[in-house]
């Protein structure tokens, strides 16, 4: 029976000292404090050594599972975002075609174009023209290569801003494409470095964006997705 009770009681002290080398790391890892053994007198008074080096080790276990190192000071973590081009998921000419398709959609139109080595981008509009359509307006598109040109001719009734904007559109057809990957590292300690984390934007309002206005849809989406960050690094080819 004695030994039973005795058995029982080291249980009973082994789970408390589980439970607050749990709330040890709970604070080390919230910043409550940055050294371990600083944080366990708050916790648990003893002046048994043997004790206090148990509580150590239980916590330093903890601390190896999450930082993949057993320290007994929080390593210092930075979280770095690396922009890159993204040049092969196309969402910004996904993006551009569906603002086109939007805006032309109540438009009463006939749009026609030349370079069949291209798609027609609004072939649903690609019609006869009638005697009712007695305007018409050219629409010269040319992108960065030779290759990349087309002419669009839009037959309409009425000009408003909303064929504006479609003329406007449409000159961009090869031109305000830019996609781009974030990586989201974890720099632990100013050397080691591991990828947390990744998102993809894009801009089609601006041909040719610089740092700023990428950074403006850092924040936004960082902001909308509460992702934290120290800094930025602009891996570009442009």
């Amino acid at each position: 029976m004695l030994l039973c009770v005795n058995m029982s009681n080291l249980n009973n002290k082994k789970i408390m000292k589980n439970n607050i080398a749990e709330k040890v790391f709970d604070a080390f890892t919230d910043g409550f404090q940055e050294n371990i053994e600083d944080l366990i007198p708050i916790f648990y008074t003893t002046d048994n050594k043997k004790e206090t080096e148990e509580m150590v080790e239980l916590v330093l276990d903890k601390v190896g599972e999450l930082y993949g190192t057993r320290v007994y000071k929080k390593p210092h973590k930075t979280i770095q975002l690396v922009v890159e081009n993204d040049y092969n998921s196309g969402f910004s000419f996904d993006l551009y075609k569906e603002d086109l398709l939007n805006c032309a959609e109540d438009l009463d139109i006939i749009v026609k174009h030349k370079n069949n080595d291209y798609n027609h981008v609004l072939k649903d509009h690609d019609n006869v023209v009638t005697m009712d359509y007695k305007y018409k307006k050219t629409i010269e598109c040319r992108g960065y290569s030779q290759s990349e040109w087309d002419t669009y001719t839009i037959y309409y009734k009425e000009w408003n801003d909303q064929t504006q904007l479609l003329a406007d559109l449409l000159k961009n057809i090869f031109t305000h494409k830019n996609d781009y990957i974030v990586y989201v590292n974890e720099i632990i300690d100013h050397e080691h470095t591991k990828i947390v984390d990744k998102f993809c934007f894009s801009i089609i309002d601006t041909e040719f964006p610089d740092h700023d206005r990428i950074r403006e849809e850092i924040e936004e989406y960082s902001l909308d997705n509460d992702i934290k960050f120290n800094n930025i690094v602009y891996n570009l080819n442009n």
